[in-house]
This record gives structure tokens, C-alpha cells and sequence, in this order.
């Protein structure tokens, strides 16, 4: 669904996008998740498996654009 093969979006009461893929596909990777009924603005998290460019390129987006940023390390909130 996503142009970004590394990337889910969990539609539920509190939507999360697991990974957000390439900076470069943002725009179409915005474009699906408003086609799937979900605002980027109402995501309640973001997810990031690893620190791979396909799996986090769009969190500055998404930063700049949506969603409050905390900051985790392993697991812990900083």
C-alpha cells in the first residue's frame, strides 16, 4: 500500500504508523494514510523498528509537518 515497502499503518482508536520509509516518498506516503481515513496529524505514535534511511526517513516530516517529537533510546524515554 505504502510507496515505502517498510512502513504499516494500524487503523484503531489510537492510529500508529510503523515506520515512515524514505523522506523522499512523503508526499505519496501523506497522500495513502489520508486515503486510509487516518490524519497524519491524529497518528498517536510513531514506531521506528531500526535506524535505517527506509524505515525513519520520513520522521522529520512528520516532525515538521504533524506529530509532537519524543525522543527514545532503546526503549527509554530521554
Amino acid at each position: 500500500m505504502f510507496p515505502s515497502a517498510n512502513m504499516a499503518l494500524i487503523k484503531d482508536e489510537f492510529p500508529v504508523l510503523v515506520d515512515t520509509g524514505f523522506g523522499s516518498d512523503w508526499a505519496e506516503t501523506e497522500r495513502l494514510i489520508r486515503e486510509a481515513g487516518i490524519s497524519p496529524e491524529t497518528l498517536q505514535l510513531i514506531v521506528n523498528t531500526h535506524y535505517h534511511s527506509d524505515h525513519v526517513g520520513g520522521n522529520h516530516q512528520l516532525q515538521k509537518n504533524t506529530v509532537q517529537r519524543s525522543p527514545h533510546i532503546n526503549g527509554r524515554l530521554i
